[in-house]
């Protein structure tokens, strides 16, 4: 039986936005595993009803991912893939990789001006010699 409009708004607006318990959303996978796949469509269905309600709020919007909705839509039903545009961006992994990158040339910049530094100087104490003027 599919899920009114009345009781999607009614779930999201009760539930949704309680705090995300730790490992609620294994538990609830595991169960979720054990479920006919009839079953496992009928509630998968019920699912998406609730969660294309709960992306219309402000805390889905914020990021806020410390709600039961987003471990309900997100991790459990996997249903936000694109939708949530306002990750911070020091939170997604092409951040990661262009610090490590940046880091890395940081680095490695150092080291080369290190031992060009000393390069020049080992030629610059060696050359005084040889251009010095005799009295």
């Amino acid at each position: 039986m599919p899920l009114s409009q009345a009781e999607a708004d009614h779930e999201v607006r009760y539930n949704f936005f309680k705090p995300l318990l730790p490992n609620r959303v294994k538990e609830i996978k595991e169960q979720f595993a054990k479920l006919s796949e009839a079953d496992k469509k009928t509630k998968y269905d019920k699912a998406e009803v609730m969660c294309n309600k709960f992306f219309e709020s402000d805390q889905y919007k914020n990021g806020n991912r410390k709600i039961y909705g987003y471990g309900f839509c997100c991790e459990l039903h996997e249903l936000c893939d694109g939708k949530n545009l306002d990750q911070k961006f020091y939170e997604k992994t092409w951040f990661f990789v262009v610090c490590g990158v940046v880091g890395l040339l940081a680095v490695l910049g150092i080291i080369f001006a290190i031992w060009f530094c000393r390069k020049k100087m080992r030629n610059g104490k060696g050359s005084g010699g040889k251009d010095a003027v005799k009295n």
